[in-house]
């Protein structure tokens, strides 16, 4: 912004100087448990069992467009989907809250560094220019102004399906970003997104299947101001009607957010969207009762999929806090925290004991005097209307209850702090529970009932969960579930597990696919802590056992045992290694590239994060760090034996 370059003296990177850093390896962040149900060999990343922590569910009003594909031409795209959310949500997880500046990478590049930042939804690049002497050592850098890749409004409404790459970058003037690089059945698939021109919120993604435009998207860009229509112009259009009617009825051509396959051809679908032309919406009707707008911390869409979330303060409170959900100017949800509660809204724990489910949300307010906080309420007024209402604690109001209503009858509770009960479990007992036991069983054998926090009842299913303290622990706690009265899952967090429960990374690599846990357990000389037990003895049981690092206990190695038969593994931290890339190495690696090929070029095998399968059907995830970058890596996943996909965050 009219600054001059900025010289710094960063480290020295060379071989033959004792300065030089040892790049960091990266973390990996835990994926979320393996649902009960039969599953194919697909490695899993290893974690920590869940924590005491209780969520409820969240309500999402916008409707984001949808981008329509060819079936014949895009169908393939869309299996690489969960790909494209991986990412993006490994972008999103090395966000930070103090600062817009979340990715800092440095990689060599020929005598330039490349810093990527995301800042406020935009990916840009910082260039940096490298004076190096003749043995490599960096002297001083100057640091050039961000590069963005952008496009315009009428750059992207040229660009026709069927152009090459080459055809884009020409007209764009810059070769985009590109966020997916895999293979499909159909070719090779790349996804490149741009920025649109003037606005921070406008992106761009266009897919190319072996090098040819087969799909276009667009969201936030300005719409013209002719791109209106109303209620009466909506319901004129008929269906069978050309794009050209439409336009002409509107007076504008709208706003082409998605177009896929060939121009002409029956099947090439294009997505046009219009603005509304509204007077009086709900939101007015807020705004007047309240006597202000309110906060909109949230907005997303266009036309008649606008959201909004507004939030407001509580009166005569310090943390209180109301946001209301709009779509299309009407409000779909509601939701309060802290806002002062009258003093009859209040719960003891026989009270608590007391309301079953079936029972009317009048009959839960009789009872305890009051008709608690509504502190979420989602639909219209009917069968299907969803409301939450809380009361808190007689003694202390950081005790809380919730009620869930579904048409007007109790469908779940669920308290926090409510049961002050002490009730324990040890390791052994923990281990000795097992699926498809009755409450009764678990309660005999333990010593106690535990703490329900959470009933539920769908028809004549009741569904509870219990909770325990371990033993001796401070942070301990096994969560037990219940489904018609049996168990039918059980996890812990921080029960201690024996000292044998151990592993080393050399018993690790000796473990394979296919061994029992028995073996698993005659190697390692232990059984391992059960961190997760779904379904009944057999062969769809599906158990997964944690062993932790010899050396440091951050370390963890999970086993999935399927019918008792080991399934996948996956660790993390054992392996200390530093298995470094460079973007070029990246770059010319290929789908399709067998393990040993990859090994060659880059010089090291890879963290192996995750195994799983054999023969035909062996999945293999890699990883590698990027140097000079505290978060960059590389991400290859091998099937059999040959490489289906690569992806990469942290550089260029």
């Amino acid at each position: 912004m009219g600054n001059k370059p900025s010289r710094t003296t960063p480290p020295c990177r060379c071989a033959c100087c004792s300065r030089c850093c040892r790049p960091k390896t990266s973390t990996t962040i835990a994926p979320t448990p393996v649902p009960p149900t039969s599953i194919p060999p697909t490695p899993i990343l290893p974690r920590p069992s869940s924590s005491r922590v209780f969520k409820f569910t969240d309500y999402e009003p916008a409707d984001m467009p949808d981008i329509y594909r060819d079936k014949a031409d895009y169908q393939d795209l869309l299996d690489i989907e969960p790909l494209v959310r991986s990412i993006i949500m490994a972008q999103l997880s090395s966000q930070t809250a103090s600062s817009n500046k979340t990715n800092l990478i440095k990689e060599p590049l020929e005598n330039k560094w490349t810093e990527s930042y995301m800042t406020h939804g935009e990916l840009s690049d910082v260039i940096t220019e490298v004076n190096s002497d003749t043995h490599g050592c960096i002297k001083n850098v100057t640091v050039s102004a961000p590069t963005i890749y952008t496009i315009t409004k009428q750059q992207y409404t040229t660009i026709q399906i069927g152009w090459t790459r080459n055809q884009v970058t020409n007209l764009v003037g810059s070769y985009g970003a590109v966020i997916v690089q895999t293979s499909a059945s159909s070719g090779n698939v790349t996804i490149v997104q741009y920025t649109g021109t003037g606005t921070t919120a406008a992106v761009v993604l266009f897919g190319f299947v072996d090098g040819q435009l087969i799909s276009k998207s667009e969201a936030s860009f300005d719409s013209p101001v002719n791109n209106k229509i109303t209620l009466q112009q909506y319901k004129t259009i008929q269906i069978g009607w050309t794009q050209q009617q439409v336009t002409q009825l509107l007076g504008g051509p709208g706003n082409i957010i998605s177009q896929t396959g060939t121009s002409g051809l029956p099947y090439q679908a294009t997505t046009v969207q219009y603005f509304g032309l509204q007077s009086s919406t709900a939101r007015d009707q807020v705004t007047n009762l309240v006597g202000s707008s309110g906060n909109a911390v949230s907005e997303a869409g266009t036309a008649n999929t606008v959201a909004v979330i507004v939030q407001y303060t509580g009166l005569g409170t310090t943390y209180g806090l109301v946001a209301f959900g709009f779509v299309s100017g009407k409000v779909v949800s509601k939701f309060e925290v802290g806002l002062d509660l009258p003093v009859s809204n209040k719960i003891t724990l026989q009270q608590y004991k007391t309301i079953q489910s079936g029972w009317t949300q009048q009959q839960v307010a009789v009872l305890l005097g009051g008709p608690g906080t509504i502190v979420s309420q989602v639909g219209a007024l009917g069968p299907y209307q969803l409301t939450t209402v809380q009361y808190t604690g007689l003694l202390s109001s950081t005790v809380i209850a919730d009620f869930v209503f579904i048409g007007g009858t109790l469908s779940s509770k669920a308290q926090i702090g409510l049961d002050t009960g002490v009730y324990t479990i040890n390791y052994q007992q923990y281990t000795a529970i097992q699926v498809g036991w009755i409450r009764d069983q678990v309660t005999s054998l333990v010593g106690s009932a535990g703490n329900a926090v959470s009933e539920a009842t769908a028809g004549n299913t009741a569904a509870v969960i219990v909770q325990y303290t371990g033993c001796d622990t401070v942070y301990g706690i096994a969560t037990i579930s219940f489904v018609g009265g049996k168990v039918i899952s059980k996890s812990e967090f921080g029960i201690d597990p024996p000292a044998s429960n151990k592993i080393t990374l050399q018993q690790y690599k000796t473990i394979q696919s296919g061994w029992t846990q028995q073996q698993v357990a005659v190697l390692l000389g232990g059984p391992g802590t059960i961190v997760s037990q779904v379904g009944t003895p057999g062969p769809y049981q599906l158990t997964t056992v944690q062993y932790s690092g010899l050396q440091s206990s951050t370390a963890i190695a999970d086993f999935v045992f399927i019918g008792g038969s080991l399934s996948s593994k996956a660790q993390i931290g054992l392996d200390t290694g530093v298995y470094a890339i460079t973007n070029e190495q990246y770059t010319a690696i290929q789908v399709g590239w067998t393990r040993d090929q990859v090994t060659s070029l880059v010089g090291s095998t890879g963290n192996a994060m995750s195994e799983g399968g054999t023969g035909s059907t062996a999945v293999v995830l890699l990883q590698y760090t990027v140097p000079q970058s505290a978060y960059g890596q590389a991400t290859f996943i091998f099937i059999s034996g040959k490489l289906s996909s690569k992806s990469k965050f942290g550089f260029k």
